[in-house]
């Protein structure tokens, strides 16, 4: 007959580290069985064997289990917050078209960059159903119209990037606003004057670079009326002193910043003349390269 007292001889403190470490375990074993059977793992996997470019976000530590989390940086359960595929990094990206269209599997996204890749204009038309993206930028590629207008579908997209890019079949007159976006790049991209010809279009924007060959200074008259616009940055001999002094009507603009366009010594001196409160800065770049096309930052 076995004395019952024998049955605790284990001591308090062992029983109390055992029933603190067995959920620890099974936290970590389900952790694991969850990451060898998860889809958002595997294509995680499947990006960083094709060189693209990614980061976590990281979690608030409130439990046992995110804190378990916490300790695997190559793992998608902090969620994802950026993704960078280019052909232009030092080791290539080479996404492919399902690769691209199983990034609905991160919802959580908040940046995206696909640069150069040879990808079919309508992968991202989907785009919109990240609804937490707050940076885009698609250079050196072809998308279609419905990827346009699935971009002024981004509710809270605060930085745009589009260079080097070709927008098929797009009709301007129809494009719904961009209501968030503070932020616009548009370099050798084939948008005409009248993506600006409604100033309801771009209710929050602010900073503009651009550099388009099918704009003109009419293009220049409507960046005028923008409701916010701060600063300007132009590239293109089409911009003229006409173009300036439509500028000078702006109520909100406070920096210009003028490369290789055509405006004179004499239409400059006019416009400080007439609006002393904004800065105006001319130079000549040497080449394309001395260009930053890329914000340096992503707006909060």
């Amino acid at each position: 007959m076995t004395d019952s007292s024998q049955t605790n001889n284990t001591p308090f403190s062992l029983r109390w580290w055992i029933a603190a470490i067995v959920p620890l375990l099974f936290i970590a074993g389900f952790s694991l069985f969850r990451d060898n059977h998860n889809p958002r793992q595997e294509l995680l996997d499947e990006l960083i064997e094709a060189n693209v470019l990614w980061s976590p976000k990281r979690p608030q530590l409130t439990s046992p289990s995110s804190w378990f989390r916490f300790g695997s940086p190559d793992s998608e359960s902090h969620g994802v917050s950026s993704i960078n595929a280019s052909k232009f990094e030092l080791n290539p990206s080479t996404i492919s078209t399902e690769q691209v269209e199983r990034l609905n599997l991160f919802p959580e996204l908040e940046s995206l960059t696909v640069q150069g890749l040879d990808l079919p204009s309508s992968v991202l038309q989907d785009v919109d159903q990240f609804q937490q993206l707050r940076g885009l930028t698609l250079s050196s590629m072809t998308i279609d119209r419905k990827t346009i207008h699935a971009i002024t579908r981004l509710p809270v997209l605060r930085t745009l990037s589009f260079i080097n890019l070709n927008i098929e079949n797009l009709d301007e007159q129809k494009l719904e606003p961009f209501p968030s976006v503070s932020s616009l790049s548009l370099l050798l991209t084939n948008v005409s004057d009248e993506f600006f010809g409604d100033p309801k279009r771009f209710p929050s924007l602010q900073d503009l670079f651009l550099w388009s060959d099918k704009t003109t200074d009419n293009s220049l008259a409507h960046i005028a009326t923008l409701p916010v616009i701060g600063q300007l940055t132009l590239t293109g001999t089409q911009y003229t002193d006409s173009g300036l002094k439509s500028l000078s009507k702006s109520r909100t603009l406070s920096e210009i910043r003028l490369t290789n366009t055509s405006i004179t010594a004499e239409g400059a001196r006019k416009f400080r003349e007439a609006r002393p409160d904004i800065k105006l800065t001319i130079k000549k770049a040497d080449s394309p390269r001395n260009l930053n096309p890329i914000p340096d930052k992503m707006e909060p």
